[in-house]
């Protein structure tokens, strides 16, 4: 199953690697992420009243930038699962303050 999904390369009589990412993977990657968050930015600017406008301005604005700190302190230290956990709580907390 994971290599169906590419994420594995099966070669015969070695076994299963985890396939590498290239450029090519890491551009597609990041298109799908901005046209993402452009839908969920142009959905919070024609739905979201006035309050929540307000509330993400006042305390997310901090937040998000103690999030982005945490993110960058896991990829200078290398450790992978920390990495994973400060976007992902980074990805939820931002879903949260949407509504």
């Amino acid at each position: 199953m994971l290599a169906a999904e590419g994420l594995i390369t099966m070669k015969m009589r070695r076994g299963a690697y985890v396939t590498e990412v290239n450029a090519k993977d890491l551009r597609d990657v990041f298109h799908l992420m901005a046209v993402l968050e452009a839908d969920a930015a142009g959905t919070a600017a024609s739905t979201a009243t006035a309050v929540q406008l307000q509330a993400l301005k006042a305390g997310r604005i901090e937040e998000s930038l103690a999030e982005h700190a945490a993110i960058m302190a896991a990829l200078t230290s290398r450790d992978a699962a920390a990495a994973q956990a400060a976007m992902r709580a980074h990805i939820e907390s931002g879903q949260e303050a949407a509504g």
